[in-house]
């Protein structure tokens, strides 16, 4: 056994007696940003060449990370309530963007009936008044003071003899900072079009920001007297707000920032490489942490065992979906992404349907059309994003950008018929009520 996961054995059974020595469980924060995918979040250079996430990769680093981690749905309010609930729109009625079933059991529900306030910090629009949720607090973050409300959600615990949950949802919004088009890139995953670092320059101040407010969210807590008893969990639970990334199912849709940092945890960072985790694992995780046995059903499963260093043979692929947009377009699209590959099946691809995302960043779609006019490269692209086709393979990581579609290619004949039964497996095990016409159209 190395030294390292002796160490976090260790850390995991101090956490463990200490959970058993009190009768008041740890606080639990979990942040779970808009539109902030993967590589913004870890790897910020290949956006700009300023720094981006200087607090968020503060608390990384004393946290244990994923790097193989997604969202189950590249939709942020669905995500949201895919991580909430612990299992999948079909399975708890968050279809498209719909609001999820009342008789679904929640994190906040859950945590309530033993022995929590519950709060949710964010915008209006999203996870807040629904009844599945019961939150004793609703917090819009607009103009939030985090010094303010991180004592009064403490002194209210405190008052009611509870631990505290609060969830964290800081919205992607249009924020003026120091990032111009001067000091950003464009990624590779979208068309290399100048005029884009506009959007790109506006998109990195976004996400300054949300790092700016987590960060006075995180000093908040740690010059309180709840630091060392509280949980922190970081999760992305959407991806960037541009084509092939947003309402898709290709790498840069579902991969995303994932990391745990808990009370007796070392400051070393630790990262699983190998383990493909997601949203729906969160659930279970907080409440094996917390000793909460209850016999409520998920789709995931808990990441503790992993955490503790031990190896599960189990999670070597990652399903994921997108069934339609908030305005009503249906859009049914399921995909599986393992370590070699990337596999997308477009059930709605033809000719008479056009695609068309609802969560793009304002305007950017009709710059991309404008400059488009006498530009063959770049019209069959727009034609490909908007009619797609049905079967799409992709290599990970050499083409993590997903820009060539490999799915024709008999070298991968025998890799393709292994994820798209892999694809068929998982469908079937969460419920997904495609797995029919999907074996019918694409296996039998």
């Amino acid at each position: 056994m190395s030294k390292t996961i002796l160490k976090i054995q260790l850390t995991l059974i101090s956490l463990l007696i200490s959970l058993n020595s009190y009768t008041q469980k740890p606080n639990i924060i979990l942040i779970c940003p808009e539109g902030t995918g993967k590589d913004i979040m870890e790897n910020h250079q290949l956006w700009t060449n300023k720094p981006l996430t200087t607090n968020i990769n503060s608390l990384r680093e004393k946290s244990f990370s994923f790097n193989n981690a997604f969202i189950n749905v590249s939709d942020y309010q669905s995500a949201l309530q895919s991580i909430l609930s612990g299992r999948y729109p079909q399975n708890n009625g968050s279809w498209a963007s719909d609001l999820i079933e009342d008789s679904i059991s929640t994190i906040p529900k859950i945590l309530k009936k033993n022995n929590f306030i519950c709060s949710y910090v964010g915008s209006s629009i999203y996870i807040s008044e629904f009844s599945a949720y019961s939150w004793d607090n609703i917090i819009d973050e607009k103009n939030i003071n985090w010094k303010i409300k991180m004592n009064e959600i403490i002194k209210q615990s405190k008052s009611a003899d509870k631990s505290f949950f609060m969830l964290y949802c800081p919205k992607l919004e249009n924020k003026k900072g120091s990032i111009t088009t001067k000091d950003v890139k464009i990624p590779l995953f979208m068309p290399q079009l100048d005029e884009l670092k506009e959007n790109i320059a506006q998109y990195c101040n976004s996400i300054s920001y949300i790092d700016k407010k987590t960060g006075e969210l995180i000093s908040a807590l740690k010059n309180s007297s709840k630091a060392e008893n509280t949980i922190i969990i970081f999760a992305s639970a959407s991806s960037y707000p541009f084509p092939f990334a947003t309402q898709n199912c290709y790498p840069h849709s579902n991969r995303i920032s994932l990391f745990i940092k808990l009370p007796a945890t070392t400051k070393t960072a630790k990262t699983d490489n190998k383990h493909f985790v997601s949203g729906i694992d969160i659930m279970p995780t907080i409440n094996e942490i917390l000793q909460i046995k209850t016999a409520v059903p998920t789709d995931g499963k808990s990441l503790l065992p992993l955490i503790k260093g031990k190896n599960e043979n189990n999670r070597d692929a990652v399903y994921t979906l997108f069934n339609g947009t908030k305005s009503g377009r249906s859009y049914a699209m399921r995909s599986i992404h393992t370590a070699e590959f990337v596999y997308i099946v477009n059930l709605w691809a033809n000719w008479q349907n056009k695609y068309k995302a609802d969560d793009l960043q304002d305007g950017i779609m009709e710059k991309i059309i404008r400059n488009s006019l006498g530009n063959d490269k770049l019209m069959k692209l727009i034609k490909f994003y908007q009619t797609r086709t049905t079967e799409e393979l992709y290599i990970y990581p050499e083409d993590k950008d997903a820009l060539k579609n490999e799915i024709k290619n008999n070298k991968y004949a025998p890799n393709t018929y292994k994820m798209k039964m892999k694809l068929l497996e998982k469908m079937k095990t969460y419920k997904d009520p495609y797995s029919i016409e999907y074996k019918k159209r694409f296996i039998e």
